[in-house]
């Protein structure tokens, strides 16, 4: 089971985007990845605006 701690430190070192999917590739090297159908606002999206993002709050969020 993971502690607090380790997902606190999960961070994002870079970010991949399909049409369907966003994948979060962590420095621990873990990815993480949700369909682009979960979230309205990304489904509508446009590829171009999919690859509009930046890494926020300590490397820890995608904005």
């Amino acid at each position: 089971m993971n502690s607090p701690a380790e997902i606190i430190d999960a961070k994002v070192k870079t970010i991949e985007v399909d049409d369907s999917s966003i994948t979060s590739n962590l420095e621990a090297g873990r990815p993480i990845s949700i369909p682009s159908d979960w979230s309205w606002r990304l489904k509508s999206a446009t590829e171009e605006q999919l690859n509009i993002y930046e890494i926020i709050g300590n490397v820890s969020g995608i904005y």
